[in-house]
């Protein structure tokens, strides 16, 4: 677990900080709205509990069809 900190967060960092020097403010944005979601579900797979995501979509339909009455 401290491994997976250990490579992923100073990799954002990084990217982070080369695209702020170029003052590249969208890209950032961007790549943080694309990076964190994934450090996110990669830190589920590391803990062992992995998102399926088919079973996320089947809950969200499910719920859907409750609210309607289907």
């Amino acid at each position: 677990m401290l491994a997976f900190h250990a490579w992923f967060v100073p990799l954002i960092g990084y990217v982070v900080f080369r695209l702020l020097r170029r003052r590249l403010y969208r890209d950032v944005i961007l790549f943080l709205c694309v990076s964190v979601p994934g450090y996110g579900l990669w830190l589920g797979i590391v803990n062992h509990r992995p998102i399926i995501i088919t079973e996320v979509i089947a809950r969200i339909m499910d719920a859907i069809m409750k609210v309607f009455g289907s």
